[in-house]
């Protein structure tokens, strides 16, 4: 059995060029768009968002329908799946707890513990659960102070939750 791998023609130069004439246009509808985000993702969603435009502009091409492309409606489509926690070139997936698919589909809700230790008491956030018996939320304080008080200072924070977890 020989397994064929179907490849999509490649977008002429003309195609690119009328992309490029389109991108000021896309740019300023995905501006608008994600006005309200916050500053420290606007840069990622934008360029996340134009990568969507080109690929949809490149679908429509391969179907023959390039010349139907419109900078706005690109960029609308392509903030919405932004916005959806779709990528460019990777697949959704609800196992991950830190892709913003799964966070959307099961209520998750992911805080980096550098922002909780201002307000002095991150641990309670750490254990709080409602499906834990007062045993398992002991047992995790006792470990967490255990792994914060003998790691040594070289290492990432993340690398050594990373390496207690496992």
């Amino acid at each position: 059995m020989t397994v064929t791998q179907q490849r999509l023609p490649g977008l002429s130069q003309d195609w690119n060029e009328r992309f490029v004439e389109m991108l000021p246009q896309i740019r300023r509808t995905i501006r608008y768009a994600i006005r309200r985000a916050p500053r420290d993702a606007r840069d990622e969603e934008m360029a996340d968002s134009i990568a969507h435009a080109y690929c949809g502009f490149a679908r429509l091409v391969n179907q023959g329908k390039g010349d139907r492309a419109f900078g706005t409606t690109l960029a609308r489509y392509a903030v919405l799946r932004v916005r959806s926690g779709r990528r460019v070139g990777g697949r959704c997936n609800v196992r991950d707890l830190t892709s913003p698919f799964a966070r959307r589909g099961h209520g998750i809700d992911v805080l980096p513990l550098v922002e909780q230790t201002a307000g002095g008491r991150w641990e309670e956030i750490v254990v709080e659960d409602r499906h834990s018996s007062p045993a398992d939320i002991a047992a995790c304080r006792i470990d967490f102070k255990a792994l914060w008080a003998h790691t040594s200072t070289h290492f990432s924070t993340a690398w050594r939750i990373h390496a207690f977890v496992a």
